[in-house]
This record gives C-alpha cells, structure tokens and sequence, in this order.
C-alpha cells in the first residue's frame, strides 16, 4: 500500500474532547488523532479518491482510562463499523486504492468478531405469513460467538398474515450446557396489524435433544390475514463453560412446595479486564403454596454503584405468563444481600404450578461510567432534578450495559430518548432492550428498542414506542439494560 504524503508537522496531534465527524482536511492534515476524553467516537470520512490514491495513513491514540471509538459508514475493510481502543492503545489506519473492491480504509487493531448472519428455520402454525424479505422458511437472524456466550438478535416481518396461529424459530448453534428444563427468556414483542404485545418469547430448554431446542412464544396471537406484522427479538443463551450455582430462592409468606431451583451462570472478561456475570435462574413446581415474593442469591457479588440493572423473565401462574420484571440489585451496601429479584412478581395460588425464569447479566467489576444525556420531550418543561446514571462495558462486539435516570417533577414529559454509550452497527430492523419505568408511583414495561435502522452513527438511539406520561410534580424513573452489536 502506498505510504501517505506530508511534511513532519503532520504529526504533530490534532486532540478530541468530544465525539465528531473528521473531514478530508482532518485526514491530510493529522497523521496523529489524540483522544483525551473517555467515550469519544471520531466518524471517519468515506473512502474515496481523494484520500485513497495517495494512500493517507495515521494514528488515533487513546490517552485516556476508559475506551474511545472509531467509526466509519459502510465500515472498514472486513466490515467493522466501529473499532474499540481500549485506554492507553492506539489504532493504525490507512486509506487506498484496492484493484479489485475500490477505495477502502483499513485498520491494523480490532476487538472483536464481526457478526455473521443465519437463516434461522421457521416453523408457521395453521397459517403460512408471507414474510417480507425473506423466504417462508427462514428468519433473519444476527448472531455472535463470545466466550462461549452466543448473542443473537431475531427480526421476522411479514407482509400478510395469511392467518398464522404460531411459530417457531431456529438457532445459529446448539446449547448444549443447557440444564435440562430451564428456559432462557428473550426480549422483544410482536406487532400485528399495527398493535403490538408481549409475545414471551424463550429458548426451550426442557428438550433432550439439542436440535429441538429452538425459539418458542408463550403468547403467540393470530397474524392477521392481509395485515402486516413482525416478531422483534433479541437475548443470549450459553453454549459452552457454564457453571452450575446452588442458588437459594427466599420466598415471602410461606415456601411453595417442592420447588426446583437451579442457575447456570459464567464470567465474562470485557475490553480492559472488567468482568461481567451472565446467568440464567429459575424455579419450578407444581404447588405455589401462595408464596408472595421471592429472591435468588447470585454466584458473585455485583458491584456497588448504587444502581439496578434490568434483566429479562417470565413468570408463570396458574397457567398464566406475566413479566415479573427482574432486577439485578446493585444498590445494597451489604455485598450479601445483593439479589435478583422481582418489581412485579404474581402471588402464587395453592395448589397449582409456578415457574419463574430468568436471564441476567450484571457488572463484577470494571465497567465504564457513562451518563446518559436524556433528551425528554413533550413535556411543559424538561423534568426536575434529573439524575443520571450510566455503565457498561465492550465483550468482543458486544456492547453490555444499563442506565437508570430519575426525576422529581415529571412536568407533562411523554417522551424519552437517549444515545447508548457506543454507536451501534447499522442494521435494517430495530433490536428490542429491556426497559421499565416508573410514573406517578405505577411501575410499566414499555416496548424500548435501540434505533439501528438510522444512517447517521450519532442518530441511532434508544428510544421506547409507549412511553408513560409522567405528570406534573409527579416522580418518575426508568431503567434501561441492552446488548447490542458494534460490529
């Protein structure tokens, strides 16, 4: 490749403090790009002649203790959007001319896999939906390996109904260190005719055998006939290197009767040594006994940052499925006695069966402190006294984190928006998140997703499609908690 033009002062560093888009004359200008605030993202300029017949090169150092970012459309060579530099690293770039694939940059320092895609198998019930942009047969599905941790995000979208009753979905890779009878929820909904709802979708864990262990839907709903609609999913589940944990399920009132409790769950080291636990509880039986509450003891401790973060369940009572809206307490100053537990957990009936099932994940330590910055609207005025709280951490291509923000005076706000720590990866469909908030002393689980689907890195955000007004002089709070790709 041919080496760059420019005189010596060329390195002298051009320093960011904020995230930007880098022109042209950034390029010719700077052989050295310094970052000296943690979370900066520098959108690099498209390929083209300009740049790459003279074969422009240099640096973007990382002076900081938290991770910076480098992000360019359409995506380097090897298509990575965006390229972590964890603190203290310094990523080498170079634009060319390719004889064979045109003008490229290429970078020389990446984390992480870039994230391949499956045609997941589906299997329709009475009717068949004409899917929009693929076959019949097929979902599309984005999924990434990480130590032994497989993401996946699932978007089926249907033009006509044609009347389905139900449907199943396949996975990139088998599960094989499932326990037998557990389910891993996922999150997401279905949207039919422009209505949407829960759907309780989970991975099947109580099959023997590892091909018949798929994705399934608690509450499917009819696909209407002529009407459009779509199932949005995204979760994790474990493949290889869990390990069991001996949980202990504290229950309120009184204990149900001969309740199985079981947990798998495995550390995950992040860019910069932090660690991260993702786990799967759950507890099953057939006699509820009318417990009223319940707790699960967590293999290690989370850390201490007065702070909670969202995972994902369902529950079921009496034949009946509702989220019970887990969380992963990281607020309790007695390390013990941070728990997983439930803001909406349903009272057992006597008698008759429960199952409470769980998929979490919760910082050990390392995490990064990110802040977001709320963009409330709606309202006669921002709300007051806002405090806001942010974490999360890189796992390869994986952006893992939470956020919680508060208000005392909600003023009329109908609205939230807010940009996830690192740009995530252009994508033609939307990626659900876990989102709960609190209005007016009323806990909800409204549908939140993060906006893959805009063009511009810095415009896909989180946003939420049935927010909950919060009232003048009204409290409100929402908890956020996602994983999502960066590549």
């Amino acid at each position: 490749m041919a080496k760059a033009q420019g005189d010596p002062g060329r390195w002298i560093p051009k320093v960011f403090s904020a995230s930007t888009y880098l022109s042209t004359e950034d390029i010719r200008g700077f052989g050295l790009l310094q970052i000296d605030t943690a979370g900066v993202g520098l959108r690099f300029p498209a390929p083209a002649a300009d740049l790459g017949d003279q074969g422009w090169e240099g640096k973007v150092v990382n002076t900081t203790t938290g991770l910076a970012f480098m992000l360019l459309k359409g995506g380097f060579n090897g298509g990575r959007d965006c390229v972590v530099i964890p603190p203290g690293r310094q990523v080498h770039y170079e634009y060319y001319r390719h004889p064979s694939t045109g003008y490229q940059c290429d970078v020389d320092f990446v984390t992480g896999e870039v994230a391949a895609s499956y045609s997941a198998a589906l299997a329709w019930t009475t009717g068949t939906p004409t899917l929009a942009s693929v076959a019949v047969d097929t979902a599309l599905v984005a999924w990434q390996l990480e130590q032994g941790v497989c993401f996946i995000e699932a978007d089926i979208v249907w033009d006509d109904g044609n009347g389905g009753t139900n449907v199943t979905c396949g996975i990139p890779l088998d599960a094989p260190c499932m326990k037998t009878d557990m389910d891993i929820p996922l999150t997401g909904w279905q949207i039919v005719d422009g209505v949407q709802s829960e759907c309780w979708a989970y991975i099947d864990g109580s099959q023997a055998a590892l091909e018949d262990r798929i994705i399934k839907l608690r509450a499917p709903t009819t696909y209407t006939n002529a009407k459009a609609g779509a199932i949005h999913l995204r979760g994790w589940y474990p493949v290889s290197g869990f390990s069991t944990f001996a949980t202990d399920a504290v229950w309120g009132t009184i204990d149900p009767t001969g309740a199985t409790d079981a947990m798998l769950y495995k550390l995950i080291e992040g860019v910069g040594g932090s660690i991260s636990c993702f786990g799967i509880a759950q507890s099953s039986g057939a006699d509820g006994n009318a417990s009223s509450s319940c707790t699960f003891s967590l293999p290690v401790p989370p850390v201490d940052k007065n702070f909670y973060v969202e995972a994902v369940g369902i529950q079921l009572v009496n034949a009946t499925y509702t989220n019970p809206y887990p969380l992963v307490d990281e607020s309790t100053a007695a390390a013990a006695s941070r728990l997983l537990g439930f803001e909406n957990f349903q009272t057992h009936t006597d008698g008759n069966a429960h199952k409470e099932s769980v998929a979490f994940f919760y910082e050990v330590s390392g995490w990064q402190s990110s802040p977001p910055v709320p963009d409330w609207s709606g309202g006669t005025a921002d709300p007051t006294t806002v405090v806001n709280k942010g974490r999360f951490t890189v796992i390869g291509s994986q952006c893992v984190g939470a956020a919680y923000i508060t208000a005392t005076d909600g003023n009329g706000t109908t609205n939230l928006e807010f940009a996830p720590p690192v740009p995530p990866r252009y994508s033609t469909y939307i990626v659900p998140v876990n989102y709960m908030e609190l209005s007016n002393a009323v806990m909800s689980v409204p549908f939140g997703y993060l906006d893959t689907t805009q063009t511009d890195p810095f415009d896909r955000v989180i946003k939420v499609t049935d927010f909950t007004t919060i009232a003048n002089a009204q409290n409100g709070a929402v908890t956020v908690s996602w994983h999502y790709r960066i590549n």
